[in-house]
């Protein structure tokens, strides 16, 4: 948050939260998972800084279905404004009876 401390960093400026970027795959997975879904776990691996100011799209995939416990396999990636995967990572949602 603080600019002259960011400067000194490895990164050189300032940079987002990386689990305040993580959380933007709410969107999507609600989308996949439609109302009433519940999105149970996320594995996430940070692979690029997101500098405050980017724009950052997130897209998900179904990857699988587990039938007998209404669980749907999802796998998502995170890109900045210049096609750089700045996150990646898979989760799982449990689908309304």
């Amino acid at each position: 948050m603080d600019e002259e401390f960011a400067r000194s960093s490895r990164w050189g400026k300032r940079i987002a939260h990386g689990m305040l970027v993580a959380g933007l795959v709410t969107q999507t997975l609600s989308e996949l998972g439609g109302e009433g879904a519940v999105h149970v776990s996320q594995g996430v691996s940070f692979q690029a800084p997101v500098y405050i100011g980017d724009t950052v799209t997130v897209a998900s995939e179904v990857t699988g279905k587990v039938e007998e416990k209404r669980r749907l396999l999802v796998t998502s990636t995170w890109t900045n404004q210049d096609g750089v995967t700045v996150l990646s990572g898979e989760g799982e949602l449990l689908l309304p009876r």
